[in-house]
């Protein structure tokens, strides 16, 4: 558990780093190996905010999506990917409301079985954090908006240097093709995992995408 946390903390001490952009692309490596255990259920003891840092972690990293430094822009829609492709992106801020009924229930079972200590030192923590987490879903819809304003921003500055990186015979493995691949692979994960009153917000997003982005968790 030790190690996840590190990994964690470390990632946010390097995505303001500018100076040593190699680290924060180690570092984001770092974290997608610990992606499971994050959002494990923490019922009984494991890293139970993990959970909580998954969207602020979703918003620091955007600024990774930047056509100026593609090693960070590869690392950065890999971290995307791996998390998204694990979690829906679903508003469930109004679960809160229900979760005071469902841990009276909860306590009641935990006392029937003779287990209220677990009860008190796990299931409230747990609960505290879901409802933390059910909360900061509301964000999920600024998240994707700001998405596509960051993959827009990429399409433009790739289209402007396509001629350049395809003239340039060092290049060649990593052609403004190659990165535009990343982009929408990634695109279509986010979208894939979006609920329909998030994916409406984006009116504007390729057809070819949508009719991608319609095979992912909530196609219908």
């Amino acid at each position: 558990m030790f190690h996840f946390i590190l990994c964690i903390f470390r990632l946010y001490a390097t995505i303001d780093c500018v100076t040593q952009p190699h680290k924060l692309t180690a570092v984001l490596q770092c974290v997608r190996g610990v992606v499971r255990p994050m959002l494990t259920d923490g019922l009984y003891g494991t890293f139970n905010e993990g959970k909580k840092h998954v969207i602020p972690l979703l918003f620091a990293v955007l600024p990774g999506i930047d056509p100026n430094d593609i090693r960070k822009f590869i690392a950065t829609s890999q971290f995307m990917t791996t998390f998204v492709n694990m979690i829906p992106l679903v508003d469930c801020s109004t679960y809160s409301q229900f979760t005071n009924l469902t841990m009276v229930d909860l306590h009641s079972r935990f006392t029937e079985l003779g287990k209220e200590e677990l009860f008190s030192d796990h299931v409230l923590l747990y609960f505290k954090v879901e409802e933390e987490v059910a909360s900061a879903t509301s964000q999920f819809e600024e998240f994707v908006i700001q998405y596509m304003d960051r993959m827009f921003t990429f399409i433009e500055s790739a289209a402007q240097e396509d001629v350049r990186i395809e003239n340039n015979i060092h290049d060649s493995g990593n052609s403004a093709e190659e990165h535009l691949l990343v982009l929408m692979e990634n695109t279509v994960t986010i979208f894939g995992q979006s609920s329909p009153e998030i994916f409406q917000v984006n009116p504007e997003l390729p057809l070819p995408m949508k009719e991608c982005s319609n095979v992912g968790s909530f196609a219908g």
